[in-house]
C-alpha cells in the first residue's frame, strides 16, 4: 500500500463505504471479496477475506483499479497488455515459474504461461491457469521433502 500510496485510513473508509463487485467463496483460508470504494474522489479495490470466528478482516491487496489496455488482439496478432502496476510496460507471453510457499513443502512449479511486463516484471496468470496453480497447490500427492519442482501442464 505505501508503494502504491494508499493509506490505511483510505482502505478502511473504501470497505466501509465501498460496494461489492465481485465475490470469491472459494477463496482459501477465508471467502473473500473484491470491493470498489470511491475516496475522495479516488476510486480504489480491495480484495478482503473475513474470518467469521475472529472477525478480522484481511487484506489481501489495495490497487488503483486502472483500466487495462489491450493492444492488437486481430486474426493473428498477439495480444499484450499495458501493465497496471508500473503503468509503463507493456506485456508479453512467457514461461515462468512460480514458487508457492506452503508450510512443510515449499512448491516450484516451472513452465507456467503467464504474460509478464516487459518494463517492471509484474506477471499476469488467466483464470485457467490460475485455477490449475490452485489445484496443483491443493494437491495432497506432494511428497515430504526441502522443496518440490513439478511441471506444469497446459
Amino acid at each position: 500500500m505505501k508503494e502504491r500510496k494508499i493509506s490505511k485510513e483510505e482502505v478502511r473508509a473504501a470497505l466501509e463505504q465501498g460496494e461489492t463487485i465481485e465475490d470469491y467463496p472459494e477463496d482459501w483460508p477465508f471467502p473473500s471479496q473484491l470491493m470498489l470504494g470511491i475516496v475522495e474522489d479516488r476510486p480504489l479495490h480491495v480484495v478482503a477475506g473475513f474470518d467469521e470466528q475472529t472477525g478480522i478482516c484481511y487484506i489481501v491487496t489495495v490497487y488503483d483499479p486502472n483500466p487495462v489496455r489491450v493492444v492488437g488482439g486481430f486474426q493473428g496478432e498477439e495480444m499484450t497488455m499495458k501493465c497496471i502496476m508500473c503503468k509503463h510496460g507493456e506485456t508479453e507471453r512467457r514461461l515462468v515459474s512460480v514458487l508457492i510457499d506452503q508450510e512443510e513443502t515449499p512448491l516450484i512449479i516451472k513452465n507456467v504461461p503467464a504474460d509478464v511486463c516487459r518494463n517492471c516484471g509484474e506477471r499476469y496468470f488467466d483464470e485457467e491457469t490460475t485455477g490449475k496453480l490452485l489445484d496443483l497447490s491443493n494437491s495432497e500427492s506432494h511428497e515430504s521433502g526441502e522443496v518440490e519442482i513439478i511441471r506444469f501442464a497446459a
